[in-house]
């Protein structure tokens, strides 16, 4: 049997079987209890699809769209902000909003493990989440990437690696890099002026970003300008001991035990030090 649009008007409640509409405007409620084939179709108000194999409802607003099977929610939106859904038995898995993000919910369903940020255009992890590697063959503890930082960092010269007195410089590219535990940091400093500091005291470089590993040991590279090393010294890097915020500068030559960069072998307000070290974080 086919319905055409313009076909007439039927009294109250009718029942058809096997019915192909052209067109259907339902002022009312309405229930379809098998298959609907349909050109057009309007309802004002609320309507529910029901089938063998699940369920379609949709609200008199439009507001609310849901497909159901077993009596999970597969597909739904919510309300006027028409989030949709997409769920496993009424798990939430993906959810996609009316701002553009877009949420990727862990097993539990309610926890998101990552975010699309529309309006950053960036893709963004919980905490303690990231990119999974494990799938590939080695020996590590962990194949998990989940850090990238870049900022700045405000190195503090003083006679002493915890407090002290204090020295000062202009300071300038003083950057850092962290992927994952890997820190690459660097800093000039120019004019350096040890006014007030113990002149027999070791030059130390507080202020470290991050906290380097327990046990760990790195060294870097250092330019300097107008600094006068110890008898025999020719030579100078910087280093960074484990599970500390701070950095010193050691001087050797060859053949003879490394020494330190004392506040005395700067010349005040002239002296000039750029350098850069890579260490492991915590």
């Amino acid at each position: 049997m086919a319905i055409k649009q313009q076909g007439g008007v039927f009294g109250r409640n009718p029942t058809f079987n096997d019915v192909n509409i052209d067109k259907l405007t339902v002022d009312g409620s309405a229930s379809v209890n098998g298959p609907l084939d349909c050109d057009g179709f309007t309802s004002n108000g609320q309507s529910n699809f029901v089938g063998t194999l699940g369920t379609v409802f949709v609200d008199s607003q439009g507001a609310f769209l849901n497909f159901t099977r077993n009596s999970g929610n597969y597909i739904r939106t919510t309300g006027a902000s028409s989030s949709l859904y997409i769920n496993t038995a009424s798990t939430n898995r993906i959810g996609i909003f009316n701002t553009g993000d877009i949420n990727l919910y862990k097993d539990d369903g309610t926890t998101v493990g990552a975010t699309w940020d529309a309006s950053a255009g960036n893709l963004a992890f919980a905490s303690g989440n990231g990119i999974d590697f494990s799938a590939t063959s080695g020996t590590g503890t962990s194949e998990l990437f989940d850090d990238y930082e870049e900022g700045t960092w405000t190195p503090v010269i003083s006679d002493a690696n915890s407090g002290g007195n204090l020295g000062s410089a202009v300071i300038t590219d003083a950057t850092y890099t962290k992927i994952g535990r890997t820190v690459v940091l660097g800093a000039s400093l120019t004019n350096i002026d040890t006014t007030g500091m113990t002149s027999t005291n070791v030059l130390w470089i507080q202020g470290l970003p991050f906290t380097s590993a327990a046990a760990t040991y790195a060294v870097g590279n250092v330019k300097v300008d107008t600094v006068t090393f110890p008898a025999s010294r020719t030579y100078i890097y910087c280093q960074v001991g484990g599970g500390v915020t701070y950095m010193n500068f050691q001087v050797a030559g060859s053949g003879i035990a490394e020494d330190n960069l004392d506040a005395q072998h700067i010349s005040s307000g002239v002296s000039d030090i750029q350098f850069s070290i890579t260490y492991t974080a915590t």
